[in-house]
């Protein structure tokens, strides 16, 4: 289960109170961390900083134990439509195995309705009249447009709308929901936002934000919103000023961990650097992407000072930046992925003067795919250069030359015009050294068809 996820089941219920000037999801994250340290919960995973657990078995047993088997519908507050599963009623909750319309009017005392994963075209105008609703998942489905009665669910805390692949606009009267706290958008396909977003004071997950080009849907509507989590922002291509783009305020974003900036890759190269420097997000940052941006060169901020804290980068279709930010330098990061870059970029850090520095100290993960003319890593090597590096991915850089790095246990290789390339140095470490080493290498011929090596030493 997500953690997220289950503090906004948290406040649907009620269960969350406020405490002076915390956020009630700043609550939760106290209340979450106190069952764990209780043991409450385990196999603790985070993913693109969003935080899976189970629940010990002998706490869920305990808690439906807790729970009478039989009640009425008036006191039903959660439901799950789930398919092929038989009716189940514990305490508050309940499970059905099918929906319908009629369904929402036996539970007027409904909370949380989720209704994902059903192939649902449409949603029943109905909806609105469940005046206590405050989480609604409906992630999943092939819903095409929501009715406009949704708007009257002035309670609504958790709208749940991702990978709803067939939606393409929200109602234009969302401003409406004020206690809207969660807009979870990701994977819908939004060819615009609903206007005056920033009206919705209370948002704090807003999954995407499409930029439009009229004023109430630009990026000034994320001005003064206080905003958790996780958000990709589209169509950057339709911000012309440095000056519009400072208007997101992302630099005011404490709780924001990852962040998705993308450009239009089919529009005009016409892009400013100034519009992506202005766009520099809170220290807090942990997981960064870029993607399409036509500059010539990446922001300033990419550096140790403003990306204090971030683990993740990822860099796709930057095909004008001439040359890649100093990377190296920052203290936390992970994983590193590069896309499709400027035949003019030969290393990740072209600088010799940063070749005695540690560089890289915390880099496990590094892709790098599709950039002609990358010779190599470092110009210069150093001693201290990518001391954790783990698993190293390289595709369609045929000039690239492997340096040796002994900490390397899993390398992919694809596109060389040479093996010579890659097989001298990792063939023989494939022999001596005692950890575990993997090595893929795929030979690119003419007709792009290739064929692998795999080499592993346990």
């Amino acid at each position: 289960m997500e953690k997220e996820n289950l503090i906004a089941f948290w406040m649907a219920h009620g269960f969350l109170l406020s405490k002076g000037n915390f956020e009630l999801e700043d609550v939760g994250n106290e209340v979450w961390n106190e069952l764990y340290l209780r043991s409450f919960f385990q196999e603790i995973e985070v993913k693109s900083g969003k935080t899976y657990f189970k629940m010990h078995d002998l706490i869920h047993d305990l808690a439906t134990s807790l729970f009478s088997a039989s009640t009425s519908s008036s006191s039903i507050r959660q439901i799950y439509v789930k398919k092929h599963i038989d009716m189940i009623s514990i305490g508050f909750v309940e499970v059905v195995s099918s929906y319908s319309p009629s369904l929402l009017k036996r539970f007027v005392s409904l909370r949380v309705l989720n209704l994902s994963n059903l192939e649902l075209k449409q949603l029943p105008s109905s909806i609105g009249d469940i005046v206590h609703l405050r989480y609604l998942d409906l992630s999943g489905n092939k819903i095409r447009s929501l009715p406009k009665r949704l708007c009257k669910l002035q309670n609504l805390q958790t709208l749940d709308l991702h990978n709803c692949y067939s939606l393409s606009c929200l109602p234009k009267k969302k401003s409406k929901l004020d206690s809207l706290r969660n807009l979870l958008l990701d994977g819908c396909p939004l060819t615009s936002m609903p206007p005056r977003i920033e009206l919705l004071t209370c948002l704090k997950s807003l999954g995407c934000f499409v930029i439009g080009k009229r004023k109430g849907y630009q990026l000034g509507e994320l001005k003064n919103l206080n905003l958790y989590g996780s958000i990709s922002i589209t169509h950057l291509e339709r911000v012309k000023k440095d000056m519009d783009a400072k208007e997101a305020n992302l630099s005011a974003k404490a709780n924001l961990r990852s962040l998705s900036m993308s450009w239009d890759f089919d529009g005009p190269h016409r892009y400013k650097s100034e519009v992506l420097e202005a766009l520099k997000p809170h220290p807090n940052l942990k997981y960064l992407d870029i993607i399409g941006f036509g500059g010539i060169h990446l922001p300033d901020w990419i550096n140790h000072s403003v990306l204090e804290k971030v683990v993740s980068i990822k860099i796709e279709g930057c095909t004008y930046c001439s040359d890649l930010p100093p990377f190296g330098e920052l203290p936390c990061l992970e994983s590193l992925a590069i896309y499709k870059g400027s035949t003019e970029v030969e290393y990740i850090e072209e600088d010799d003067v940063h070749y005695r520095r540690r560089r890289f100290p915390s880099l496990r993960k590094l892709l790098i795919w599709d950039f002609p003319n990358m010779k190599g890593l470092l110009k210069k090597e150093g001693e201290e250069q990518f001391p954790v590096l783990e698993e190293m991915t390289i595709y369609w850089c045929p000039m690239f030359v492997f340096p040796t790095l002994s900490s390397v246990k899993n390398l992919k290789f694809m596109g060389a015009r040479q093996m010579q390339q890659v097989s001298t140095p990792y063939l023989i470490l494939a022999l001596l050294l005692p950890s575990a080493l993997a090595i893929t290498m795929k030979l690119h011929s003419h007709k792009r068809r290739s064929k692998a090596l795999q080499i592993s030493n346990t």
